[in-house]
């Protein structure tokens, strides 16, 4: 891989390469070179160019996803998107030794986020790898939480790979996952004969770990009596198997994490305190993904590359409105939901480059989960539950339509337009406009849900 791969179009700025860095003086010539090599960062200098500078960074970050990129002189232009890609802007005038400090800088931080495994350029994804290197030498143990999908089991990986402890075992172990009468057992292991059915003598995670790490993950599951035990082996190094008569002597390192308020539940009483404290003196907070919509288009490139290189095939890629259609998404199941939706997409679109149409299904059919369906509290019916409730949720949608004509008909009467269905095209088209063709917040704006605002874009072919 090269350092930096410098694009300096005009004789009126010099660059100074070092070892490693490619100089080119056009955008054709940074494609080629981008095409045959991978950098550590890119520095684009002012000047005429035959390709859009965005549209060099996209492919730049397309082949190396934690590319730093720098850009001297003026900012692209306004897009969410490309506001995104660009990490450092510097005015066109900036003396040469602050360009290379913040080339030194920016590689620096990539680099740790690289052996970090942390693909981003959001602050937070940038102080969460600044804070893996520097609790990463030390024993205590750590609290990492973050909600399901967000990747605490990558960043309780990163930590022990950090560690003096990486070339010893590292154990991750799912709380939930376990049955909570074999749970002890598998944490702190069971003496022959402990209990029915235990004809061996059986080492537990803490044991077979000596010398390394154990990542609990959803701590907030463990029952109390193991919360206790779990406490000790913390503060002593020391447990005794089910069933035994001594103490094991262990050097094990902590690391757990949650998806739960334990703060919460520890009020409640379901958590020890005395074990929280000894927890949460380290604490990693991993922010759910669409707090950091930022991450999202090199996210996006990661996971397509993964795939290039899993199937050892080549894919059109995915239209920069499709990931815009992808910032406005809640992602419930976080960088997980997003890798499990790129890869389908990109699988089933082969060479052809995914769009917003091919996203609009999945997004609608899981806007739609949880949704609470309206429950009847006073007639009663020797009616199939599941009828019922089907015909409540068929009602609802009724209702729901009813009270979106309704406001339609409202904002209709203030456009003088002889055509209605003229007029509220144009009222639909405005408010998209309006809301950065954001659906969800064009049809709050228009009143109606929406899945409505779906059916009137296909009624009225409206290309967004």
């Amino acid at each position: 891989m090269g350092r930096v791969l410098a694009l300096v179009p005009s004789e009126e700025f010099g660059y100074t390469p070092q070892s490693g860095d490619i100089l080119v003086d056009s955008a054709a010539d940074a494609l080629k070179t981008l095409n045959k090599q991978t950098f550590e960062l890119l520095l684009i200098f002012p000047g005429e160019m035959s390709v859009p500078r965005d549209a060099i960074i996209r492919r730049a970050l397309s082949k190396n996803p934690l590319m730093g990129t720098v850009l001297i002189g003026k900012p692209l232009p306004t897009s969410r998107i490309a506001e995104m890609l660009v990490d450092v802007y510097l005015p066109a005038n900036s003396n040469p030794d602050n360009i290379s400090k913040q080339i030194e800088r920016l590689i620096e931080t990539r680099r740790l986020q690289a052996e970090c495994d942390l693909v981003g350029k959001s602050p937070e994804l940038r102080a969460i790898g600044e804070l893996i290197f520097r609790i990463a030498p030390n024993n205590l143990p750590v609290l990492i939480i973050g909600e399901s999908g967000t990747g605490k089991e990558l960043v309780a990986s990163a930590i022990h790979r950090h560690s003096n402890r990486a070339e010893k075992p590292f154990f991750p172990v799912n709380a939930a996952a376990i049955p909570e009468g074999t749970l002890e057992s598998e944490l702190f292991g069971h003496e022959k004969g402990a209990f029915t059915g235990a004809a061996n003598l059986h080492k537990g995670y803490f044991e077979q770990a000596d010398g390394g790490t154990v990542f609990l993950d959803e701590i907030a599951e463990l029952p109390v009596p193991v919360q206790a035990k779990l406490l000790r082996t913390i503060e002593t190094g020391e447990f005794m198997r089910v069933g035994g008569t001594g103490f094991i002597h262990v050097d094990v390192r902590l690391l757990a994490a949650t998806n739960r308020d334990l703060t919460d539940i520890t009020a409640r009483g379901e958590f020890r305190d005395d074990l929280y404290y000894r927890l949460a003196a380290v604490k990693i907070n991993i922010p759910p993904l669409r707090e950091r919509p930022q991450d999202i288009p090199v996210l996006v490139y990661k996971f397509i590359l993964d795939l290039e290189k899993k199937t050892k095939a080549g894919f059109g890629g995915i239209s920069e409105r499709a990931i815009l259609r992808m910032m406005d998404y809640h992602w419930p199941g976080n960088v997980r939901e997003l890798r499990n939706l790129v890869e389908n997409a990109v699988l089933l679109a082969g060479e052809k480059q995914v769009t917003p149409a091919d996203l609009e299904d999945y997004f609608a059919e899981h806007a739609q989960l949880g949704r609470k369906l309206p429950v009847p509290t006073e007639w009663k019916s020797t009616t199939d539950d599941r009828t019922t409730a089907a015909l409540m949720l068929i009602f609802s949608e009724l209702k729901s339509i009813k009270d979106s004509i309704e406001n339609l008909t409202e904002k209709l009467q203030s456009f003088e337009i002889d055509n209605p269905q003229e007029a509220e095209k144009t009222l639909i088209i405005k408010a998209l406009r309006d809301n950065d063709y954001n659906k969800s917040e064009a049809a709050k704006d228009l009143g109606i849900s929406l899945r409505t605002l779906y059916r009137r874009i296909k009624k009225y072919n409206i290309d967004i």
